[in-house]
């Protein structure tokens, strides 16, 4: 049996399906692994946000805020320690769908409108 050690080079998490309260992220697993992966810890903005088991390479991340720039990054962890991947490119989650963006316009006159 070979010894654990801390995992090797652990790549960011790919972000799809993000809405604006959550997104999916997918991870590859550390090559080399070092030892049996026991956790990968998810965090948004250098804050974790999630731990999940090591046998798992996908997670959604929630709780996050409508219209906000996020950077994800996953920790992968052995017995002995973790190492933490670089941080994913910035995703902006989408605008709330319960609030309006479009502008009320009504007219003051034939010429002229307001906003």
């Amino acid at each position: 049996m070979t010894p654990s050690l801390v995992p090797g080079q652990l790549d960011p998490p790919t972000v799809t399906d993000i809405d604006a309260r959550s997104a999916d992220l997918y991870w590859t697993p550390p090559s080399p692994a070092n030892g049996i992966i026991t956790s990968y810890h998810l965090s948004a903005n250098g804050t974790e946000t999630l731990a999940v088991s090591g046998n798992v390479t996908h997670a959604t991340v929630s709780g996050l805020s409508p219209f906000t720039v996020y950077q994800f990054a996953v920790d992968a962890c052995t017995v002995i320690g973790c190492v933490e991947s670089s941080e994913s490119a910035p995703t902006v989650t989408k605008q709330d769908g319960n609030h309006s963006t479009s502008a009320l316009i009504y007219s003051l006159s034939q010429f002229s409108a307001h906003l």
